[in-house]
């Protein structure tokens, strides 16, 4: 007689692995988002002619000369309407204003506190709150909202944007349109935020702050990972 551990009993046998093999299919956007970064960063090293990151950084946001490529590829995939790679960059642009929201990640530094000057207010990681200018990164002013408003719901929403459209027609140009959520339309203000936020959330996944198992967390790099690799995959070698 086998040794009891050996012995296949009925719980043994009604056993179900398929929540093993679901997890084990996730994909691993942490490894790939790390993967994506180096060699991003080797293309932004060598068209922005710096060594430190931050200026890099600082640089492709103002869209210089030598990396304005990056822009025109980030400004094609949001006004464009119709090729599907744009409609799933727009997509992947909503869920990450979304999922960001939920993340709860917070800049290194923040403004002064008016209550307490010795005192800085750390920031929320998102567009509702986004850093443009991160040298003056101590100032209310450095700070921009990328958020309009929300795609009307209900008919009373729609009514009253019918008539805005109708006593104003340039209302429409004042937005631009994913899906329920609508950002000012900028799209060089938009591009300097969203730079900044892949910088951040990069920055917290190489510095070890991020929970892999946390939803929030995994959703973040998963979908700044999707729309550094649309914009990359463009790039011309």
């Amino acid at each position: 007689m086998p040794p009891e551990s050996y012995i296949r009993t009925p719980k043994d046998e009604d056993k179900s692995f398929h929540s093993d093999w679901i997890r084990k299919s996730r994909v691993n956007y942490f490894a790939c988002f790390m993967e994506l970064w180096v060699g991003f960063n080797a293309w932004f090293k060598q068209a922005c002619d710096e060594m430190q990151d931050r200026k890099c950084i600082d640089k492709i946001k103002l869209g210089d000369i030598s990396t304005n490529e990056l822009f025109n590829v980030f400004d094609y995939l949001l006004y464009d309407t119709e090729s599907k790679e744009s409609l799933l960059f727009r997509g992947n642009l909503e869920a990450l204003y979304y999922t960001l929201n939920a993340a709860n990640l917070k800049y290194p530094k923040g403004p002064k506190s008016k209550a307490n000057p010795d005192k800085a207010e750390c920031r929320k990681i998102g567009f509702n709150d986004v850093l443009i200018d991160w040298k003056k990164g101590i100032y209310a002013s450095a700070y921009q909202d990328l958020f309009h408003s929300f795609k009307p719901e209900t008919e009373r929403e729609r009514e009253a944007e019918e008539q805005k459209i109708e006593e104003n027609p340039d209302h429409l140009d004042d937005f631009i349109e994913l899906d329920k959520v609508r950002l000012i339309n900028d799209s060089k203000l938009i591009f300097s935020g969203l730079i900044e936020i892949v910088y951040q959330v990069r920055c917290k996944l190489f510095h070890g702050d991020l929970d892999p198992d946390d939803p929030a967390h995994y959703g973040a790099v998963k979908y700044c990972y999707e729309l550094l690799s649309e914009m990359a995959g463009r790039l011309k070698t």
